[in-house]
């Protein structure tokens, strides 16, 4: 959604035909695009472009990896992403895609998450946010050990057993 104005109606009409292609090969599967500068982070002189292409997605899927220990930083663009998202087109979801580890070219990069911030993650994407996409990195091995997985697993299961409001 960036570029002169050819290009991005260009690129545009790529990203909806291959949405449309999607949806008629799977049918009743939810149809998005993953990340940042797809959808959200376009700059607003280009957001009826964002907004043209939202009507071809069925859900919204803002990656929300964590980059350093600002929980204050990363509850924030986690509410932004959302609310973003949700003025492109209202009442279609919004999945945050969320990662146990820090992401790469950071400081920290590969380390995984420690408990609390997971679960403070976690707690966030569930207030803002419709779902999570779980991803994880190939390059590394599964460590249940780390912690992560055990809140995963709490959160699953508090989330899982809460009553709807009445």
């Amino acid at each position: 959604m960036k570029g002169s104005p050819g290009t991005i109606r260009q690129h545009l009409q790529v990203l909806e035909t291959l949405a449309d292609w999607t949806r008629a090969d799977a049918p009743g599967k939810t149809v998005g695009y993953y990340g940042y500068n797809t959808l959200t982070g376009v700059p607003p002189a280009n957001r009826s472009y964002a907004q043209e292409l939202a009507r071809h997605v069925d859900a919204f899927f803002p990656s929300m990896y964590t980059f350093d220990d600002n929980q204050a930083a990363w509850a924030a663009r986690a509410a932004s992403e959302a609310a973003e998202d949700r003025a492109l087109a209202s009442g279609k979801p919004v999945f945050l895609y969320l990662w146990p580890q820090y992401h790469d070219g950071t400081p920290k990069q590969f380390q995984y998450v420690d408990t609390a911030y997971w679960k403070f993650q976690l707690n966030t994407a569930h207030r803002d946010a419709d779902g999570i996409v779980l991803w994880g990195s190939s390059h590394f091995p599964w460590d249940e050990a780390s912690g992560w997985w055990a809140a995963t697993l709490d959160f699953i299961g508090q989330v899982g057993s809460a009553k709807p409001p009445v």
